[in-house]
This record gives C-alpha cells, structure tokens and sequence, in this order.
C-alpha cells in the first residue's frame, strides 16, 4: 500500500475538530496520565474526551506506566449506523516526561502506531474511494520530537519504511505548528 506523508505549517488539533477529510488524530503521550505542555496541553483543553481517556487508562492499568508503554487509548466519534468518521488516538510513547533527556521510545512509537492505524481500518474509519485501495488520512505532530527528545529524521523514516497497514493507503498530515 502507498504512504505520503505531507507538511503543514498550522494547527493540527484545530484541523481534526474542523475538518471531516482528515478520519484520525494521533499524538504521543506520557504514560503518567498528564497532559501539561506542548500539543498535549492543546488536547487536553480541546479535546477534552480524549484527556479522560487517557485518565480512564490509566486507572484501567492500575496507574502502572509499564503496561502502557507502546499502547493507545481513544476516542471514536460516531454517526448513527455508519462506520465511525473519526478517531482520536493518545499513542503512549513515552514513560515519562522532561526535556532533561530523550524520553520518546521509537520501538513505543511503532508498536502504537501499528495498533492505532489496525483499529481504524477494523472499525472502517477509513476513506472509500472507488478505485481497489481505500486511504487513512492521519493528522500527526511531529510526535515525540518536541519535549519528547526525539528525531524527527529517524520518526519520519519509520513512519516511512514501517508498513503499518497492507489494507488501506496511508495519508500521514505532520502538522508543524
């Protein structure tokens, strides 16, 4: 299956909520339920459902961040009888937080991602076009290479060479903003 990855230079959150072409929001998390800077303080005030879902994991696991680590909780917003027309997704691709060290897990990332991306195209939250391929349009951050410590030059390259999906196409929008 294809993959693009494209660049903009705006607010990804903003583009979820407004937007119905884009059908899942993803973006790295704590594994320490907190949502206090960067996009994820964005998340936490604007989506706030997403924030209680991350909560909800979190008390789901017993408060233990080893059990999250390279995991995900969601949110899915339904139409009545149709697939789900969007997904919002906390990937846990990291065990803590700080900018004293690198604290984004790339292994965390993949696996996450992975899973994310198996649970839109099971749920159908997908674009059907009429040719044979059906595409996934994810809006990302840069996720993990701002306070996480990451590098955005190895996440885009797993983001690229990682085949995440062999049933649908993947849209990757890396919101820079």
């Amino acid at each position: 299956m294809n993959k693009i990855l494209y660049y903009q230079n705006s607010d990804a959150v903003h583009h979820f909520l407004t937007n119905n072409k884009y059908n899942a929001f993803m973006h790295g998390a704590n594994c320490q339920a907190t949502m206090n800077s960067g996009i994820a303080r964005d998340v936490k005030s604007r989506i706030p459902e997403l924030y209680h879902a991350d909560l909800e994991y979190h008390l789901e696991v017993g408060g233990d961040s080893n059990q999250k680590l390279g995991k995900f909780s969601m949110v899915v917003y339904q139409d009545e009888e149709k697939p789900p027309h969007k997904m919002a997704f906390n990937l846990y691709t990291q065990l803590f937080y700080g900018t004293e060290r690198r604290h984004f897990n790339y292994g965390a990332f993949v696996e996450a991602m992975e899973s994310a991306i198996s649970e839109c195209v099971s749920k159908g939250c997908f674009e059907t076009n009429n040719s044979l391929n059906d595409t996934l349009h994810v809006i990302i951050p840069k996720i993990g290479c701002g306070l996480g410590g990451g590098d955005w030059d190895i996440v885009s390259e797993l983001l690229q060479q990682k085949t995440f999906s062999d049933k649908v196409n993947l849209v990757f929008h890396v919101h820079i903003k």
